[in-house]
């Protein structure tokens, strides 16, 4: 019917962003998955992909066999002013007080 082949993955407790791609999978098979039909849900899961997405392309690079002490550094700056910049106030203050 789709031609189109995807496999949900699970999450796991010992892989860092097992979680983000979870998710991302899902949304791929969003249009299969008739049986959601709650916009609420995919909305939750859309922004979820969202805030892990800058956390998964920074913990791929530091999880490198070459990555740099520069690059933590340069990493938890990225991501204070993601959270300075994010529209959920109460949230990114939270969480701007977690990495400080």
């Amino acid at each position: 019917m789709y031609r189109k082949t995807y496999a949900i993955s699970a999450p796991c407790k010992t892989r860092w962003n097992s979680l983000f791609f979870m998710c991302t999978t899902l949304l791929r098979t969003q249009e299969a998955l008739e049986i959601i039909g709650s916009s609420n849900f995919w909305e939750q899961i859309k922004d979820l992909v969202k805030l892990l997405t800058p956390y998964c392309k920074l913990l791929n690079m530091l999880q490198r066999d070459k990555a740099r002490l520069f690059e933590v550094t340069f990493s938890m700056a990225y991501l204070l002013q993601f959270w300075k910049l994010n529209s959920d106030i109460s949230l990114a203050t939270k969480l701007i007080e977690r990495l400080e």
